[in-house]
């Protein structure tokens, strides 16, 4: 068999008949059925790979020596970095048998993680692999130290440091670090109740300066401030990484030592930067809108030293368990029971769990009542009481539609938005169990352009798409060639500004107003379109589970490919409270239930910021899942600083 790492080193195709195997990308369409890639042959069937590298992974960030630990602090990459090895020993396990020879082709400086692995599966099985490497590509070297941020930066967090707010005595102290479009509404709320607030940064973000310097809220970074005193443990437990049998010591090291030659010293820098911080400013609590990244994990490391309690607010749908779980922090506050049921299944103990709705999401209710089922029912948005639709079929409750005597309906063409996804790496596969690869992703979009074409054609002349890309999304490219595929569709692709999911009052809002329908690749924008009333329909990956359930999450169902698509796009426009426009008929609506957000009914950022301030006062709060309080000794292990 020959074995290689990525297209670029296929410098002679293998022969019809011979077995090959592509650990990063696919083969072209029409290849031999022998031709096998790790994109297409692990799936949600190997779904193991996903919960053997979060306990890899955690074993691993446990901490328990002296000093943090790289593992700790890059937890989430570390995560994706197994279930890219994984991913390998999952192939010889579940798909094929591994070879008695074997050739293997890499480029040196990336690969040679691979070569271990299959080298310890060789060696197990009595097998051979023979290494063929070949010239790096000189625009796939790796990146290196990463320098801090500008003078103009550095220089301006030093003024805000020496203007910047005094400590009050007597009023609770909390450090908020994340997103500003989930954390903004609970800063505004904390300082409307007289605590003191500072935002917390890797540099100094002048747009969070001037939009809360005038409430007396301060902004501490980590940019140039703090010496390097502590040390970063690459080391492994002495019971190593061990998978199946196949021993993943030297890859896991050779990733740690990688990772600490780009981003080590700003990571120390940023811990002895947020113990002189935290040491002054003496914090009542922090917190976070996600514990999975390097920033927020070394301040939970620095509060734990400290006795500080710390707090996550859900920053969005927990679709990929990866950035969620498990929790580093003390406590998480959720959106509803749907995330929490969630959290469960991954293992945060109901102790730690608080319900308390999105703050981010109570800017879509503005103005607006509580009507009779106990749902917010928004400008752009009229339901029936009590009435649902469910994900497997229409509407009880159709609209009376003109007929112009033909049996068509003269109604304008529906405008349908498409929400898109970040684009997939080759080199960084995602999780198996949501199997969002290059060829996946390409094939979710391509049957929603052939479903919105088929619908053009044969039902609706004149249908438009909006395309909202995500805002990670880097290019365009792979929307232009599908327009050039389906020239029928009548597409315009929007770019995102401002927040992840655009402004609440405007871009996001605006974008929907006249949409028909949501066609979501599993988006949290698209769990945000039910709060609007819309029908939302999930596209999912050719091997994906399906991680947000229509039943769970208020959606209209979930789907792939163009034929299944084009089935549900029918009923989803049939139960469309914005088409055909100016009808004065209620319609109801699949809508995120209750259980989604509990903010359906009142408001969660007041609800969060009683949470939050019970943490600091150690007084029982509302919206616990369960009853006990949570013991010192059951808080996750944490690793020293110092």
């Amino acid at each position: 068999m020959k074995v290689f790492a990525r297209a670029s080193c296929v410098w002679k195709r293998p022969r019809a008949e011979e077995p090959a195997l592509l650990l990063e990308g696919t083969w072209p369409t029409g290849s031999p059925a022998c031709h096998f890639s790790l994109d297409d042959s692990i799936d949600s069937s190997s779904a193991w790979v996903d919960d053997e590298a979060s306990r890899l992974a955690s074993l691993l960030a446990r901490g328990d020596g002296p000093h943090v630990s790289a593992a700790w602090l890059n937890e989430r990459k570390l995560r994706y970095y197994l279930v890219r090895l994984l991913r390998l020993v999952a192939f010889f396990e579940d798909v094929q048998a591994f070879p008695a020879e074997m050739d293997y082709y890499l480029q040196p400086d990336l690969d040679v993680d691979y070569a271990h692995v299959l080298a310890e599966l060789a060696a197990a099985r009595g097998a051979t692999v023979r290494v063929v490497a070949g010239n790096e590509a000189p625009e796939c070297e790796r990146p290196r130290f990463r320098r801090g941020g500008s003078i103009l930066r550095r220089f301006a967090a030093a003024v805000a440091g020496w203007f910047g707010p005094a400590v009050r005595a007597g009023a609770p102290r909390i450090v908020l670090c994340g997103n500003r479009a989930v954390l903004d509404p609970v800063c505004g709320e904390l300082v409307r109740r007289g605590c003191q607030a500072w935002w917390l940064y890797e540099e100094f973000a002048f747009r969070a300066f001037l939009r809360w310097r005038g409430a007396g809220v301060g902004q501490i970074t980590c940019g140039g401030a703090g010496k390097d005193k502590e040390r970063i443990d690459v080391s492994l437990p002495p019971s190593g990484v061990v998978c199946r049998g196949v021993n993943l010591d030297r890859p896991v090291i050779e990733f740690l030592e990688r990772t600490m030659e780009i981003d080590g010293r700003r990571q120390v820098r940023s811990i002895s930067a947020i113990d002189a911080h935290f040491r002054r400013l003496r914090p009542s609590l922090v917190v976070f809108d996600e514990d999975a990244t390097p920033l927020p994990r070394a301040a939970i490391a620095v509060a734990r030293k400290l006795g500080i309690p710390t707090a996550v607010v859900q920053h969005g749908v927990p679709r990929v368990r990866f950035g969620f779980a498990p929790l580093a922090a003390d406590n998480v506050l959720v959106w509803g029971e749907s995330s929490r049921e969630q959290l469960l299944r991954w293992g945060v103990p109901a102790e730690r769990i608080f319900v308390t709705g999105s703050p981010r999401h109570d800017a879509y209710h503005t103005g607006a009542t509580v009507g009779a089922t106990g749902r917010v029912p928004l400008a752009s948005r009229q339901c029936s009481p009590g009435a649902t639709v469910r994900a497997t079929g229409v509407s009880p409750v159709q609209r009376a539609r003109p007929s112009d005597g033909t049996g068509k309906m003269p109604v304008p063409p529906p405008e349908i938005v498409l929400f898109a996804t970040t684009l997939p790496r080759d080199e960084r596969p995602d999780a198996v169990t949501f199997h969002l690869t290059s060829a996946t992703h390409r094939e979710m979009l391509r049957a929603a352009f052939a479903a919105i074409e088929k619908l053009t054609k044969e039902r609706f002349p004149g249908t438009t798409l909006t395309l909202q890309l995500h805002p990670r999304c880097p290019t365009d490219a792979i929307f232009q060639e599908l327009l050039r595929e389906f020239p029928a569709v009548q597409a315009r692709i929007v770019r995102p500004t401002g927040s992840p999911t655009g402004s609440p009052t405007g871009s996001l809002a605006e974008r929907l107003r006249g949409a028909a329908c949501v066609l979501s690749c599993v988006s949290g924008a698209g769990i945000d379109a039910t709060l609007f009333g819309l029908p939302v329909i999930d596209l999912l990956p050719r091997g994906g589970a399906d991680l947000l359930p229509a039943a769970d999450w208020g959606t209209f169902g979930s789907v792939r490919g163009a034929d299944e698509v084009y089935r549900l796009l029918d009923p989803a426009l049939a139960c469309s409270p914005n088409w055909p426009p100016g009808r004065a008929t209620p319609l109801p609506c699949p809508a995120g239930e209750r259980r989604v957000f509990a903010n359906l009914i009142e408001p969660a950022t007041p609800k969060t910021v009683d949470v939050l301030l019970s943490l600091v006062s150690g007084a029982p709060a509302s919206g616990r899942a369960g009853e006990r309080e949570t013991p010192s000794s059951a808080l996750p292990p944490c690793p020293a600083v110092g």
